[in-house]
């Protein structure tokens, strides 16, 4: 068999090899879990408006398809995400995300928490991600403008600290360009409509899209 046919050979017969196994046995696609309250869970807004969804979408479209999961439940806290966290990864997971995005904070400084509990809160919530393998990014909070100037600064200031200290990514705050602006947000003047839902998901995507190609955390 001369060379060229011989190698033409090879490679039909890698092919069919390749046809013929199953589906479930290709690599998975990655696995984005948003852990949040009701900005993640799409309050006041059709399942695939939430920006869980449109950043699927978005990523599907920047050529690099993933799962992305909605764990957002509208009035959670830093400790009930820590409690629910547990659930979300094996053994009552089929497996691990690849990337956890943490958007939590909101309702502590609602409710005005001890700063000292929410920041044990999230630590705790790195801690448990990190051991299990995620890559992670911490979505910085805004403490709203019903609290002081001392109490937003020492609040806001959780979210750097710990991504320092735990060397994950992240994104300032999660309102950025859209919480204060009435083109994005509903008649509650505080959950994003489906425009704000995007604009999240858009500004989202240039940091999930570095670390699901395993690159260094963006600051």
């Amino acid at each position: 068999m001369r060379p060229r046919a011989r190698l033409f050979g090879i490679a039909l017969a890698l092919l069919a090899v390749w046809a013929a196994v199953p589906a479930s046995a290709q690599p998975p696609r990655p696995l984005v879990l948003v852990l949040g309250d009701s900005v993640t869970a799409g309050y006041g807004l059709p399942a695939e408006r939430a920006f869980p969804a449109v950043l699927q979408g978005l990523l599907a479209g920047a050529g690099h398809p993933s799962e992305v999961v909605n764990a957002g439940l509208s009035g959670d806290t830093t400790a009930g995400g820590l409690a629910r966290l547990p659930d979300l990864y094996p053994p009552q997971a089929s497996r691990a995300p690849d990337l956890l995005i943490v958007e939590l904070g909101a309702n502590d400084a609602i409710q005005r928490l001890a700063l000292e509990r929410v920041e044990a809160n999230l630590d705790s919530v790195l801690v448990f991600a990190r051991k299990r393998g995620s890559r992670i990014l911490l979505t910085g909070i805004g403490a709203g403008i019903k609290r002081t100037d001392a109490y937003r600064t020492a609040f806001e200031g959780i979210y750097r600290r710990l991504a320092e200290k735990h060397g994950v990514a992240y994104y300032p705050r999660i309102g950025d360009g859209v919480r204060g602006d009435p083109r994005y947000v509903q008649a509650d003047g505080a959950h994003p409509n489906a425009e704000g839902a995007r604009i999240i998901a858009d500004r989202l995507l240039p940091f999930v899209l570095r670390l699901l190609q395993d690159e260094q955390p963006v600051r």
